[in-house]
């Protein structure tokens, strides 16, 4: 491969790499479904992978959002999404109570 850079020059060499839309078109379409399919699958698992956290109706409700509103429902979810427990260095720390006898 070095060989075919180095006497067919480099314009030759990367001519095979181009990004014409009849070529990588179809390829590219496929990704972006996999990776929105990759999404929506993960979203909808956040929903009932702790139960407790939400009713049914609001699982049935965040369900209906993500799959008839399609970009939009997956955002609006998104900070319901997370875990409070997670994030425990966000929270203000709890200043101590001043004592009672001044310091000395």
């Amino acid at each position: 491969m070095l060989c075919q850079i180095a006497m067919g020059g480099l314009g030759n060499f990367l001519s095979k790499f181009s990004f014409d839309p009849e070529k990588i078109q179809g390829k590219l379409w496929w990704v972006f479904i996999f990776v929105w399919l990759l999404v929506v699958a993960t979203t909808i698992s956040s929903i009932y992978a702790k139960p407790s956290r939400f009713t049914s109706k609001q699982q049935l409700f965040w369900l209906a959002i993500i799959v008839l509103v399609p970009g939009l429902g997956v955002l609006a979810y998104l900070p319901f999404s997370f875990k409070s427990e997670g994030f425990n260095f966000m929270k203000k720390p709890k200043l101590a109570k001043p004592s009672a006898s001044p310091p000395r």
